[in-house]
């Protein structure tokens, strides 16, 4: 009788470990599917967000080498980038980090004067911007005339006098909707992907893509994916891998 029972144990034992086995082995083939399909939305990401800010840091170098440029001269380039990068949204140049120069400027006239070191949500990442002297990518954030969008800023710096002198800086929304479709990201993505995003700094930015009852599960998670996208980090994770603050 004890041999018909340690038999019978240890079946269950074997039983019970072949069952782990596969339940990891489906474990490993889902987080494989998972990894190769944000990995290839992190590289699309990155290479459409890429290309929008070495349009924006193209202007900050041509606004350093006209420092007095005028308005015309302003839209002239803009309108050729818009050309060339659909995503962009609308430019805005600060002299002195108060906003003068803006295109396309139908639409956008309450921007004309906006003066950064007055607005309490634009402020510190301008101030970053400005102190670092590197570009940055915040968002997303709502803009006011409707939709999301990541906001790229690029200082500005011109020689005087053989001195590096602040100009000023130069912003650009970048349409977060358009950036998800061209990257194959669908707007209910929010049901299997949540991406964080850090500054070039390393500090915490916004989590987005992801329904809001997700934020509220602080228990440990492993991110699957990581693009450095440009002026900053962002993490991929499906949303069955909870997020950890």
């Amino acid at each position: 009788m004890l041999t018909i029972a340690l038999v019978i144990l240890l079946a269950f034992i074997i039983d019970l470990m072949l069952e782990q086995v596969v339940q990891q082995e489906s474990r490993n083939r889902a987080e494989l599917t998972a990894y190769r399909q944000l990995s290839t939305i992190a590289a699309k990401m990155e290479g459409h967000l890429s290309l929008s800010l070495s349009m924006l840091e193209g202007f900050s170098a041509y606004i350093a080498a006209n420092p007095e440029l005028s308005y015309e001269e302003f839209a002239r380039y803009a309108k050729e980038m818009f050309k060339r990068e659909p995503l962009i949204v609308n430019f805005a140049a600060a002299r002195n980090l108060i906003v003068n120069y803006v295109y396309p400027l139908e639409g956008n006239e309450k921007a004309v004067g906006l003066d950064y070191s007055t607005v309490a949500d634009q402020n510190p990442s301008v101030l970053k911007t400005v102190r670092t002297a590197e570009s940055l990518v915040i968002g997303p954030v709502q803009l006011v005339q409707g939709g999301e969008a990541f906001i790229a800023r690029s200082p500005i710096f011109y020689e005087q006098n053989q001195q590096r002198q602040l100009w000023g800086i130069i912003s650009a929304p970048i349409d977060a909707d358009a950036l998800f479709r061209q990257s194959d990201v669908s707007l209910n993505m929010g049901d299997i992907l949540a991406i964080r995003s850090f500054d070039a700094l390393g500090e915490r930015e916004a989590v987005f893509l992801v329904k809001s009852t997700f934020l509220t599960n602080r228990s440990a998670c492993r991110c699957l994916s990581q693009s450095v996208v440009v002026a900053g980090n962002w993490q991929f994770y499906p949303i069955t891998i909870p997020i950890s603050y």
